[in-house]
């Protein structure tokens, strides 16, 4: 029997916990888990796995260059294809002054694991200048003073 999967704090990171672990039990970990990411595939719709790592920050890593992966020429034409129509949007959005806001799920432990940067996935679609990143977790909004964060755009 292989160990038993747990989810981390970390989005898309899992730890394989070994077969003797007493998280198995419903106790904490006594074990040294190793660590593998997870992202869905639209394109064979199933999820694709890393292969299994020694530390979460490892893990992370791999997940988003697998993320790069699943977006390029070959595997997801019409991802790459999206890319520039998206580009046009924001020229556009900016040449109007409308605000444009970016949103990040965050790192629970940014002392130890920094916060993502949204450049990591498509730099082309990068934050410019003073942009907004606003990083929380599910609701980027909630419980945010809007009229202080927000006051100047």
């Amino acid at each position: 029997m292989p160990g038993k999967d747990t989810k981390t704090r970390y989005q898309g990171v899992f730890a394989r916990h070994q077969k003797h672990c007493a998280i198995a039990n419903g106790r904490a970990c006594n074990c040294k888990p190793s660590y593998y990411g997870v992202v869905w595939d639209r394109a064979r719709n199933r999820t694709v796995k890393t292969k299994r790592l020694t530390t979460v920050n490892a893990a992370w890593n791999a997940r988003i260059d697998l993320i790069k992966q699943l977006c390029n020429e070959q595997r997801r034409p019409r991802c790459v294809a999206s890319i520039p129509k998206i580009q046009k949007l924001l020229a556009e959005a900016r040449a109007k002054g409308v605000t444009v806001i970016y949103t990040l799920f965050p790192s629970p432990s940014p002392a130890t694991f920094p916060n993502p940067v949204i450049g990591d996935y498509v730099p082309a679609l990068a934050p410019k200048g003073d942009e907004p990143v606003v990083t929380s977790f599910v609701d980027k909004f909630i419980l945010r003073d809007k009229d202080t964060d927000f006051k100047r755009y």
